[in-house]
């Protein structure tokens, strides 16, 4: 379930401050310590209006802007997931959680 790749839905998602809200997290690494890499995407277009959007990387050095974009119903896996929304992976937004502790408490299988 925790492989790279995988998109998971947690309803809710606890985030550290204690807030909550469904949210999807896509898994983007796992080492043998139950350490996950992972990303929690955003529906929050932050893409600079000069940067044109089209599924898939967006990069701009001058900016120093670069995401992941996902265009909404796009089909993106092998038993045809879209995001219902667009949506964006933006680095900064990338974490470390153990998988025994956090992770498991916030999915819903």
């Amino acid at each position: 379930m925790l492989n790279a790749g995988n998109i998971l839905y947690c309803t809710p998602f606890y985030f550290q401050d204690g807030s909550c809200k469904n949210k999807y997290f896509i898994v983007l690494a796992k080492n043998y310590d139950d350490i996950v890499v992972a990303n929690l995407p955003t529906s929050k277009d932050h893409v600079p209006n000069f940067i044109t959007k089209r599924h898939g990387c967006l990069n701009n050095d001058d900016a120093c802007f670069n995401c992941y974009y996902f265009e909404k119903n796009k089909i993106i896996s092998e038993n045809n997931f879209a995001f219902p929304r667009d949506t964006y992976l933006f680095v900064r937004r990338t974490n470390k959680h153990n998988e025994q502790k956090r992770i498991r408490e916030n999915l819903q299988y």
